[in-house]
């Protein structure tokens, strides 16, 4: 038996229980040791009924980083004790419209309908079993407790090769500032980007981003209309339609606006025709990972590595809790009092 965090689908309760061990099923199937898994704001809004998930007893939780305990016969990329990070999504393997034009995150089957921790199982636990295909070794001397973000990163970078290229001296507005909206600065601070500006109105969230040193100025979102010059890349990682649509009004023109967050279904962003036609905006949303997984675990790598960077759980406002701690970690991030919540559920690096 092992502890878990079960959310109840009908109920829309959490209960920290004893549950069973999860068994290798598949030769191809990989039982990881969990030592950290994140808590997202789609777990947020999962529990607050406002995203799809799994009716029945779910263990919730993507964000994972971990030691490989067991494998199946047939598991050749990793082996007993190797640290990995976990992809919690996958396609059906070309069977849909999907999966065969390169969309395994556009899945009606799998996709995000079969991400890990929203309909199957995931890392709010001790253990969790995952296709050896969803497991990635995570580089030394990379830590576990910054190694479990290259889900998050993951995503960001599926967005980022949507959003492409841009000018070295753009000017980005970076709407929220919680473990998202850091990242994203962090990432264009990384490839060289100097003029980034974070919109945030948690006080607390405001002055994290300041000390991370990964911007160039932090506003409270009424201060955007003090500002003379407009931007040309908004990437809303609030998930507030007001948010958003004040990013459209200081929009620049020929503009990039990456909606990122997951928002509630009741919010509605306002678009007004001609602004977007006068302006020439760009406007996509960006969902999940597809392909990226891979490539964030170098990345993050890369950017733990630059000292110009130095990127850190605490520059992040990351806060460790234990699973018993559950109400206290969600808690905490709806009140805006910390940036990232975290399961710290076994820290070793090794068994």
């Amino acid at each position: 038996m092992m502890e878990a965090i079960v959310f109840d689908g009908i109920e829309r309760g959490l209960s920290l229980r004893k549950v069973p061990m999860p068994e290798i099923r598949s030769d191809h199937d990989v039982i990881v040791k969990v030592a950290y898994c994140g808590v997202c704001g789609t777990d947020l809004h999962a529990i607050q009924g406002e995203f799809p998930v799994r009716d029945k007893d779910l263990i919730l939780g993507h964000e994972v980083s971990g030691i490989v305990h067991a494998v199946g016969e047939k598991v050749r990329a990793v082996k007993v004790g190797d640290p990995v990070g976990v992809n919690p999504n996958k396609g059906c393997g070309g069977l849909c419209r999907g999966c065969s034009r390169g969309n395994p995150h556009l899945c009606p089957t799998e996709g995000i309908n079969g991400t890990l921790g929203l309909w199957k199982d995931g890392g709010w636990a001790q253990f969790v079993a995952v296709p050896s295909s969803q497991v990635y070794l995570l580089p030394h001397p990379l830590p576990l407790n910054i190694g479990f973000l290259a889900e998050t990163l993951s995503c960001i970078y599926h967005g980022k090769e949507m959003l492409g290229m841009i000018d070295p001296d753009a000017r980005i507005l970076i709407l929220g500032g919680g473990i998202v909206g850091l990242l994203w600065a962090a990432l264009f601070k990384h490839q060289g980007h100097m003029d980034i500006t974070l919109s945030e109105a948690s006080p607390h969230r405001r002055s994290n981003a300041q000390k991370s040193g990964f911007v160039s100025k932090v506003l409270d979102p009424a201060q955007l209309d003090e500002e003379e010059d407009g931007f040309d890349v908004i990437v809303d990682c609030c998930g507030v339609a007001k948010a958003v649509e004040k990013g459209i009004e200081v929009a620049n023109k020929g503009a990039t606006i990456i909606i990122f967050a997951a928002a509630p279904k009741t919010e509605v962003v306002q678009v007004p025709s001609f602004v977007m036609f006068w302006k020439e905006l760009r406007m996509f949303g960006t969902l999940t990972n597809p392909f990226t997984y891979g490539k964030a675990v170098g990345l993050l790598h890369s950017m733990w590595l630059n000292p110009n960077l130095g990127l850190s759980a605490e520059k992040l406002g990351i806060k460790e809790y234990g699973l018993k701690d559950y109400c206290k970690c969600l808690g905490d991030l709806k009140g805006g009092v910390i940036t990232k919540g975290v399961f710290a559920v076994s820290s070793k690096q090794e068994e």
